[in-house]
């Protein structure tokens, strides 16, 4: 075991059973407190560097500001209830999305001790599919307490003929979440303009509401493949 994994074994360990007895009280808060900053910190990076060595790349540290703000959505009930990571291909867009999935999803288990945080994972160009031949798993990916979808705004996941009727996946879950401010982590290679242009302005003037923005930066990851 490595430092670095072992020092988040330490942190789990450390955890009171006050901790583990805690819940959520909404869906996008993580009751964790500002003495676990630290701890929330610890963990994304922890599993940030192992995504993108799981991936066969080269790692380099996040910048500092974007990670601030990543650590501020995930505790602070004043920010809004979603996330949305934008930037060029390779970017680390989904590998930081990963990155919070696996930090949440370990404070859930760990701290909360909660079956009440339901977590799912989902690419946009899926969406269609699932509506048309799954319409009880879409159902079920529109209430999730926290839903991460990748790719958004991609080619490929505009609309869906169910039964003669015209649907749109991807306008319909993203309402439905709004409407419960559900938190849902996106990412997309498209701009903020490129997103209004692509789900209009009815969709887009919620998506401002429902959203924290988050530039992505730096040299395509795919380049420096180990």
């Amino acid at each position: 075991m490595d430092s670095t994994t072992q020092s988040i074994a330490t942190l789990l360990a450390s955890l009171t059973e006050a901790n583990r007895r805690q819940r959520l009280e909404h869906p996008r808060t993580f009751k964790i407190g500002a003495e676990k900053i630290a701890f929330t910190k610890a963990l994304l990076a922890f599993f940030y560097k192992q995504e993108v060595e799981n991936r066969g790349m080269a790692y380099r540290p996040m910048q500092e500001k974007p990670f601030i703000e990543i650590l501020q959505f995930l505790t602070s009930r004043a920010s809004k209830p979603s996330l949305l990571l934008y930037g060029t291909t390779g970017t680390g867009k989904t590998t930081m999305a990963t990155a919070i999935r696996m930090t949440i999803a370990t404070i859930a288990k760990n701290e909360l001790q909660t079956n009440q945080l339901t977590i799912a994972s989902v690419k946009a160009t899926e969406l269609g599919n699932i509506l048309k031949n799954d319409a009880q798993r879409f159902e079920a990916l529109k209430n999730k307490t926290v839903l991460f979808l990748d790719d958004l705004g991609f080619f490929g996941e505009e609309k869906v003929n169910d039964y003669g009727t015209t649907r749109y996946p991807v306008g319909e879950l993203l309402e439905h979440r709004y409407d419960r401010q559900l938190a849902t982590i996106c990412t997309s290679n498209l701009d903020w303009s490129e997103l209004g242009e692509r789900y209009g302005e009815r969709l887009h003037s919620r998506m401002a509401e429902m959203f924290k923005v988050l530039t992505m930066t730096g040299q395509d990851y795919r380049t420096a493949i180990k």
